[in-house]
């Protein structure tokens, strides 16, 4: 016999990985949970559920933060990806059929701007959605169509860039990590080409160059702009504090770290920041 939390766990990883999928198997699991778990899951629905669970592996470090999130109440977090998964088909289809209809007017009539507009925003809406849920990968392949509707939308090109990261990060294919990090910074860049002061994307850019490129000098002129549009961008403090201290230049490091003091509200974040600098003080510095 399978515990009813088990069923309702297996459940929801299974609707994770099967997002784009409506199957019968998975509401009748449903059923069985809402029903008390009157009866054993059957050999082959096992078999199902353990195939998904293997092919959704990258995604199990997010699926445990979305269950902390719902208190552990599994049954809720079912019903949550159930209704999540109608919302995001209903779009999907919605993007299929404009998609189709546009294929068979094209050459015969001329498309109108409404209907192109209109495709743009519903992949804006569906990555919107799936980004919410940390479902990366999904959500870029829906922001390159937004983009070739909107190719100027700075907003749409950063969250390009952040989805290629994080979709780089649970990515085990080595060529294809580099690759999106390199689209990541290439998206990075062109949004700040469209508005060059955009905080999100600077510091975006500069957390790339430093955690996932080594290029952490290349990030200090990003970092420092950040500091001209806002001048209490403590995170970025943090950033360029690691950054001259990379760079053996422990008197700005210092300098940084007292103006996160000064400024930040934060008692864990001044407690941080005094740390790095008696760090600094006795010769070495540990950032995480």
């Amino acid at each position: 016999m399978i515990k009813k939390n088990t069923i309702c766990f297996l459940l929801f990883l299974s609707l994770f990985s099967c997002l784009e999928k409506k199957d019968a198997f998975f509401q009748e699991l449903i059923d069985i949970e809402e029903d008390g778990g009157r009866r054993d899951l059957t050999t082959q629905e096992i078999g199902e559920i353990k195939k998904l669970i293997k092919s959704s592996a990258p995604e199990i470090g997010r699926i445990m933060k979305k269950l902390k999130s719902t208190g552990g109440d599994y049954k809720k977090a079912a019903k949550r990806y159930l209704f999540l998964q109608t919302e995001i088909l209903n779009i999907i289809s919605e993007i299929e059929n404009l998609e189709k209809t546009l294929s068979e007017e094209k050459g015969e009539i001329e498309i109108s701007s409404d209907d192109l507009e209109k495709l743009g925003e519903f992949s804006k809406m569906l990555s919107v959605h799936l980004m919410r849920e940390e479902m990366y990968e999904k959500a870029l392949f829906y922001l390159k169509k937004a983009l070739s509707y909107y190719p100027e939308n700075s907003i749409l090109l950063y969250k390009a860039a952040l989805c290629s990261a994080r979709t780089a990060k649970f990515t085990i294919d080595n060529e294809k990590k580099n690759r999106l990090f390199n689209d990541s910074e290439k998206y990075y860049l062109s949004a700040l080409a469209k508005n060059p002061d955009y905080t999100a994307a600077l510091y975006g850019l500069a957390v790339l160059y430093i955690f996932e490129l080594d290029r952490s000098f290349e990030s200090e002129k990003y970092l420092l702009h950040i500091l001209e549009v806002e001048k209490k961008h403590v995170e970025a403090m943090f950033l360029l504090g690691r950054v001259y201290v990379l760079k053996g230049e422990d008197n700005k490091a210092i300098e940084m770290y007292e103006k996160i003091i000064s400024y930040s509200n934060v008692k864990e974040k001044k407690r941080k920041a005094e740390e790095f600098i008696a760090e600094i003080i006795r010769g070495g510095i540990n950032e995480k």
